[in-house]
């Protein structure tokens, strides 16, 4: 094989390569016809590049407009292996007269469109290969001449009575036609008609023929500068071609004559057949403007949501029958016009405004959305300091931003009193070596002790002075040695990510919820001589509390979360975490990478589940072209060890195979979301579910939120930007946005034109600043306190993002310090839910502590009682195909649950590495990228993009979706995009000209500056996007230059990306409007976070706030249950219990796998011996308290997990006190009088077990653990 081939086979993988095939002979008319294509400056180039076809014949390939083949990702796999025999020289084949030379071996079929020229054809010369001169093919004419004679004769005709056939009288026509503009950097380019009425536009040019009868003159560059359109009114479907310009020449009456368009050039059609579309689209939209109006509709209520289905409906009574408007309609695959009237508003106007009276053009309420963007007043603030409440203040005054904070007390309440201005006294205990006994021997379970820190060799860091507390869970006193104190630990804000901010409580602390002294392989305990004090506590208590310390809150140093604080809390357990399942519910499991769903049907035995097998109908059914959530119920049933159980998933059942699936099934898997339309014959065929099975939970459906209760949280949508957050955590059916504030008008009204009900949304077009003012002052239209039950947030992410290079002005400052006006807005409306969003760069490990913005925050939010949790969200994790990871902030009241973090839906792409954020004080990191097995594969830029219309260069509109044009980039650039070969995929300028695909004559089409930057930067500028790899982060401006973000040409179009195909990055809805100029609307979609991020971060709020992701709530005390833990062990079976638990031997080692020449559990004993002296009413209780079959259980599992440690670590105050608690707990809910005498049983036997088996009598003093009763 030769050495380029070689290469060539190398880069398969990376995507389709090209080869230089030989030099085809042609015919001087077929080389005349090929240069018409070249423009007379353009010099004469070697054969083109031509892609080889690794295929037969029968499986010719489809070939874009450039002749390029698309990519595997767009258009099909290219994996059939070049051989020897495609690249086999032609000089020995027989040349054929008058024809190319052509390779039989190598046929492809290439489909080309009419034209994919950008400049009029009229203005490239044609080369005479007689004479060796080039030469224009038309010489034009004066336009005054022309226009001079054409009018003589068509009065001329007028006034002996001839007329032309089908002409109108007077008529002159201009044919063979092209639109171009003579701008600076797009001179020449072809332009749409509609370009004419963009802001400041007021002129286009025109090349082509004057005609009247038989008499044609030809013209170039001939100013116009207006353009009518003809046949409104109800009676035509359509304008039928009625369009004509006006040109500036002065006219014999007035200035300015009127040619009416016929036929344009062949290269200037692919432009002009959609602008007839939108002609006829401005003719129906000032009909039904017309028609509202007369039926007495006032202007300023028809808006941009009379479009959404409104005006469908009125176009389907009025031309439905026609066939001409039926043709129309079809080009536009969906029912909703808002982003048509969105997209082309100036158009719009300009003929709403010429057939309409202008002052009713003006009251409409259509344009000032879409338009003028004044619909929403917008409210000036007075200065540019950041508001913040008296709390807040205190807490970010030492900040980098606090000279812009501006403290506003509230109206209606008194300042906040005890924040870190004025810190907590704490008891001072030194203890002189007399009183160091009655110390120790006053120490008793549940009381809080403390000791210093780690020597020079920890890895905590923190005040030499400071301390280490611990909540007592044993004592252990040997015959030999110190006392031990095994205890819990206690953090103190500084060992928590609230780090090095400024709390505002120094006496609270947090019990740890999973880090303790108890277990083997945990930390040392406290060793009495360590032991500096015993500290009062406030259990449950607050900032106001008298005693010490006050602990209202765990942390759990593994997720990095506060959560309010529980009895279960009390006790160490290293069970794992449990997970309760009931029969019907429907689960992901397996154990590979791909996760399948399947539905709960029942238990088989102690770790084994009998579950419904549910298919994926894109696999089963390939020609369907099914979403990958879409499902096909079966009835295969197969039996899965829980283990394999790695968590719940939703589906839905929707009977009748509707034709549209609501959200949030059809996001294609997003939050784990499935739905099911089909089901499995016997005989292999599908039919359609026409009623739900039993025994299968439903997922739930926003849409009947009237059937919940509570009613969905009322939401502030703070910097709301086009909603995509907002809308996203709606969807989830949790939260009813009420309230939405941005200071960007165009953001503000994208928001209202995409909200079910204008009237339901009050949105604030101001600063947040302003907004809070107002509410701390109750001056004007905004929420009042106690209304706001969640608020939302993506706060200016610039002044902490890496792209930003100047992070240190003024502005960049305000931007950081809206952290604290987003605290200060949870702390006065005090809401049950929030979330803000930002970038990952906010947690900087090497910030410096007045610019550690987000542990400040923490310190506000936990110092408010709100449980907290950091999320390092990746948008690619919940289904969007796009490189974008950004951290979440969620918070929740103390009485109700916190939400979890999502669980990923879909896979880590192969080039995606390991990431961990920011530092606490031990070392570890703040949050670190999870890596699981999830039920979808990551979604790659050409699967997101791939169903769009190729669109060439993007000069023309695209009917089916109005935002998929590129930036109108100079024809220099143009060229230079061109030249960025599309091959191996995401290849770009550098790779390019290293590796010889872009030559050294090509390289000057690029600015001398350009190599040199890339060389030293990461060099992604002029790079082509990768469809088998997701989007580069969509930033806020379409730059493909950049060298960090650059990566914006598409895989194979000479073009840069589109808005559609940014929205397809970024989760936008097809059906979401974006309303602004092209720049605005860019900025609209990179300002937002990922939708699909925001839908499972909604999906979660909904499972915490409702308690389920399902239909409606099945009664727990019938429902079959199981409880499911990590290891995999079914800890309850799948039935009530009714039986008292007797545990023998047998059972233990059994069920735990334990051998049996190991010694029995001493505490399985114990609870065994207490379980059956009292079985005759326990079993009572059991059988009727709802929660004593998970308690009984409990003690259970406490007993067999014991039998694998120590006899220390058997009789360890956590194990105790865990079995005590679930005995007590269950005896009390029905039989409370036995709690005294199983507590005797318990301690004496309990003395007992520990005197035989080690003489170490444990000095264990008291009752179980219990918030209630946890003395001071």
């Amino acid at each position: 094989m030769p050495p380029f081939l070689e290469e060539w086979a190398g880069e398969l993988a990376e995507g389709p390569s090209y080869i230089n095939l030989s030099p085809r002979k042609v015919s001087p008319s077929q080389l005349k016809e090929s240069l018409l294509t070249r423009p007379s400056s353009q010099p004469l180039q070697s054969s083109p590049r031509v892609p080889t076809d690794t295929r037969h014949a029968s499986d010719r390939d489809s070939i874009d407009v450039f002749g390029w083949r698309s990519p595997p990702a767009l258009a099909g796999d290219l994996s059939t292996p070049l051989s020897e025999s495609d690249t086999e020289s032609q000089s020995d084949k027989e040349e054929l007269p008058n024809e190319t030379f052509i390779n039989q071996d190598s046929l492809v079929s290439v489909d080309l469109p009419p034209s994919t020229l950008s400049i009029p054809s009229s203005t490239y010369k044609i080369y005479d290969p007689e004479t060796e001169q080039c030469r224009k093919a038309h010489v034009p004419t004066t336009e005054g001449n022309a226009f001079y004679i054409l009018e003589k004769q068509a009065r001329l005709n007028a006034k002996h009575g001839g007329k032309v056939e089908e002409e109108d009288e007077g008529e002159i026509f201009l044919d063979d036609f092209a639109f171009y503009t003579l701008a600076h950097a797009h001179k020449f380019e072809l332009c749409g008609l509609q370009d004419l009425f963009r802001i400041g536009n007021t002129t286009l040019y025109f090349n082509g023929w004057l005609t009247h009868g038989n008499s044609k003159y030809y013209l170039e560059s001939v100013p116009f500068g207006r353009c009518s359109i003809g046949n409104y009114g109800l009676d035509s479907p359509s304008i039928d071609g009625a369009v004509w310009i006006q040109s500036k020449m002065q006219g014999r009456k007035k200035p300015g004559v009127w040619y009416k368009l016929r036929k344009p050039s062949f290269e200037y059609v692919r432009l002009y057949n959609p602008f007839l579309w939108l002609a006829d689209l401005a003719k129906h939209v000032v009909n039904f403007i017309e028609n509202k109006i007369s039926r007495n509709v006032k202007p300023e209520e028809i808006g941009i949501h009379s479009f959404r289905s409104e005006f469908t409906n009125w176009l389907d009574h009025t031309h439905g029958l026609s066939p001409a408007f039926k043709a129309w309609f079809d080009q536009h695959p969906s029912q909703d016009f808002r982003s048509d009237v969105a997209v082309h508003a100036e158009f719009l106007w300009k003929e709403a405004n010429g057939v309409l009276k202008s002052k009713v053009c003006q009251s409409l309420r259509l344009f000032k959305e879409v338009l003028t963007l004044d619909q929403y007043r917008k409210h000036e603030s007075r200065d540019n300091m950041t508001v913040v409440t008296p709390y807040v203040y205190d807490l970010f005054r030492h900040m980098e931003s606090g000279h812009l904070l501006k403290k506003v007390v509230p109206t209606d309440e008194l300042p906040v009193v005890g924040t870190a201005s004025v810190p907590h006294r704490q008891e001072d205990h030194k203890h002189a070596a007399l009183n160091r006994k009655g110390l120790i021997d006053d120490i008793r379970i549940g009381d809080v002790i403390s000791r210093r820190l780690d020597g020079a060799g920890s890895k905590w860091k923190g005040d030499e002075n400071a301390k280490w507390f611990g909540l007592v869970q044993q004592i252990v006193k040997p015959s030999r040695g110190e006392t031990r104190f095994h205890i819990k630990w206690l953090y103190s804000p500084r060992d928590t990510p609230c780090n090095r901010g400024t709390y505002p409580w120094p006496n609270e602390l947090f019990l740890s919820l999973n880090h303790c002294s108890c277990h083997r392989g945990g930390d040392d305990p406290f060793l009495a001589s360590e032991v500096l004090a015993k500290h009062s506590v406030a259990w449950l208590g607050d900032e106001k509390s008298s005693e010490e310390f006050f602990v209202r809150q765990s942390y759990d140093s593994e997720e990095r979360r506060w959560i309010a604080l529980q009895d279960s809390h009390l006790f160490c357990d290293d069970n794992p975490q449990s997970i309760k399942y009931e029969i019907g519910e429907t689960i992901l499991a397996g154990d590979k990478p791909r996760l399948e769903p399947y539905v709960i049907i029942g238990i088989f035995g102690k770790n084994m589940i009998n579950a419904r097998k549910l298919l994926r109908r894109a696999e089963i059914d390939p020609v369907s072209s099914a979403p990958p959530n879409e499902l096909v119920y079966t009835d295969e049933i197969i039996r899965l060890p829980a283990s394999d159980i790695r968590g719940p998933c939703t589906i839905r059942i929707f009977t009748g195979n509707p034709r549209l699936i609501p959200t949030p099934y059809d996001r294609r898997g997003t939050g784990n979301c499935f739905f099911i339309r089909f089901k499995i014959e016997t005989d292999a065929s599908f039919a359609e579910m026409t009623e739900v099975p039993p025994m299968f939970k439903q997922g739930f459906l926003p849409e009947n939120q009237d059937r919940c209760k509570p009613k969905p949280l009322r939401g502030l949508d703070l910097f709301a930007g086009c909603g995509n957050l907002g809308h996203g955590i709606e969807e989830s059916g949790a939260v009813e946005i009420k309230w939405v504030v941005d200071i960007w008008s165009p953001a503000i009204h994208t928001y209202m034109a995409n909200v079910d009900d204008t009237n339901a949304v009050k949105p604030f077009l101001g600063s947040v600043d302003l907004l809070l003012e107002k509410a701390l002052k109750r001056d004007g239209f905004v929420p009042s306190r106690g209304e706001v039950e969640f608020i939302s947030g993506g706060s200016p992410c610039q002044g902490f993002s890496l792209l930003t290079v100047n992070k240190g002005d003024d502005r960049q400052v305000k931007n950081r310090s809206l952290i604290a006006s987003f605290a200060s807005f949870v702390d006065f409306y005090r809401p049950k839910y929030g979330l803000l969003e930002n970038v990952t760069n906010m947690v900087n490990a090497n910030v410096r502590p007045d610019c550690d913005y987000l542990s400040q925050l923490f310190c506000a939010l936990v110092g408010l009682g709100y449980q907290v949790q950091i999320i390092l969200g990746d948008a690619w994790a919940y289904g969007a195909p796009q490189q974008r990871s950004r951290i979440f902030l969620s918070f929740a009241r103390s009485d109700l649950e916190l939400p979890q973090e999502p669980t990923r839906s879909h896979s880590h792409p192969p080039d995606i590495p390991s990431r961990a954020i920011g530092h606490l004080s031990n070392g570890e990191r703040f949050v670190e990228r999870q890596f699981s097995s999830t039920a979808f594969r990551y979604v790659t830029s050409g699967e997101a993009i791939n169903d769009l219309p190729k669109i060439g260069d993007g000069r023309q509109i695209c009917i089916p979706f109005p935002d998929h044009r590129p930036n109108n980039e100079s024809l220099t650039a143009q060229v230079r995009i061109a030249h960025i070969p599309v091959a191996p995929y995401g290849i770009g300028f550098v790779k390019a000209y290293q590796t010889g695909r872009i030559t050294e004559a090509e390289r000057q089409i690029f600015p001398a500056q350009t190599l040199k930057a890339e060389r030293t930067r990461c060099g992604r500028g002029w790079s082509r996007l990768s469809p088998n790899k997701l989007f580069q982060t969509i930033t806020t401006n379409p730059n493909h230059t950049d060298s960090r973000t650059g990566c914006q040409i598409h895989p194979s179009e000479q073009r840069t990306l589109t808005i559609m195909e940014i929205r397809r990055a970024q989760g936008v809805p097809d059906n979401d409007v974006l309303i602004g100029q092209f720049r605005e609307r860019w900025k609209l979609v990179g300002n937002s976070v990922a939708r699909q991020a925001a839908l499972a971060l909604g999906l979660e709020l909904r499972r915490a706030y409702y308690g389920t992701l399902y239909d409606e709530d099945e009664d727990e005390d019938s429902a079959a249950q199981a409880v499911i833990s990590n290891d995999g062990g079914l800890q309850v079976p799948l039935r009530p219990v009714v039986d008292p638990v007797v545990w023998t031997e047998t059972e233990t080692e059994t069920a735990t796998g334990v051998e049996s020449s190991q010694a029995p559990s001493p505490v399985a004993k114990i609870a065994n011996d207490i379980l059956q002296e009292s079985s005759h009413k326990l079993s009572a209780a059991v059988a009727t308290t709802p929660s004593g079959a998970t308690l009984s259980a409990q003690v259970r599992s406490q007993g067999v997990r014991a039998t694998a440690t120590t006899i220390i670590d058997l009789t360890t105050a956590d194990r105790r006190a865990m079995t005590m608690a679930a005995i007590d707990l269950t005896i009390e809910d029905d039989a409370s009088d036995l709690q005294s005498v199983t507590s005797s049983q318990w301690k004496r036997k309990l003395d007992e077990v520990l005197m035989d088996s080690d003489n170490e009598p444990d000095a264990a003093r008291g009752h179980p653990l219990k918030l209630s009763k946890l003395s001071h």
